[in-house]
């Protein structure tokens, strides 16, 4: 899996990269981490980085909740990963469902970018740009969506309503946003909260 260091902690390979690149990927997490029980039979650095790096490139997400269940199961308090060595690493329990909820990809936020077709939610997640996210997910939508900004940088954000066009709300009032592509955009004041939602919702 140290094939997979562009991916984790380097994230110089993403959800964003080219197809090929993507496959290459995802094939090589199934090689090692599921045909070679990689998942489950190394509880090395590699091992454990091996859930986060299968996030963040689309892999199963199916496949990584199964093997993350029991991994959590023989997990400490907080979900820490004890077994005497390394160190950022004993946070994957952590980190892989983190990106599986949120990741920053090219200065944009994608929301729910791995996740299964279930219900889910998470509140004051951290992201790049210093945004705390919170959002709700019912299986099928993303219900509630918002965002708040702790420095005044400009948000970005992927369209997680598909093709829908979205409103930002600032303390019941409708802000200003560009578009371009799926991708929208929207000036923030430091401390203040945003609403993001669907126009019609």
């Amino acid at each position: 899996m140290i094939q997979m260091h562009p991916v984790y902690p380097c994230e110089v390979l993403d959800l964003l990269s080219d197809p090929d690149s993507l496959q290459i990927a995802k094939n090589t997490v199934e090689y090692y981490e599921v045909d070679q029980n990689g998942f489950q039979g190394s509880m090395n650095a590699l091992g454990l980085s091996g859930y986060i790096m299968a996030a963040r490139v689309g892999f199963s997400p199916e496949i990584i909740i199964k093997n993350l269940s029991i991994l959590a199961s023989g997990a400490q308090k907080n979900f820490l990963i004890i077994d005497g060595h390394h160190a950022s690493e004993k946070t994957a329990l952590v980190e892989t469902v983190n990106s599986m909820m949120l990741q920053t990809l090219d200065n944009t936020l994608y929301i729910f970018p791995n996740w299964v077709k279930s219900s889910a939610s998470f509140t004051r997640l951290r992201t790049k740009g210093a945004f705390l996210v919170s959002a709700d997910y019912d299986g099928t939508t993303i219900t509630n969506l918002s965002i708040y900004s702790e420095k005044g940088t400009k948000c970005q954000i992927h369209n997680p309503w598909k093709e829908k066009k979205i409103q930002v709300m600032e303390n019941g009032k409708q802000i200003a946003i560009s578009k371009t592509g799926e991708r929208f955009s929207f000036e923030t004041k430091i401390g203040r909260h945003y609403i993001i939602r669907p126009i019609g919702a």
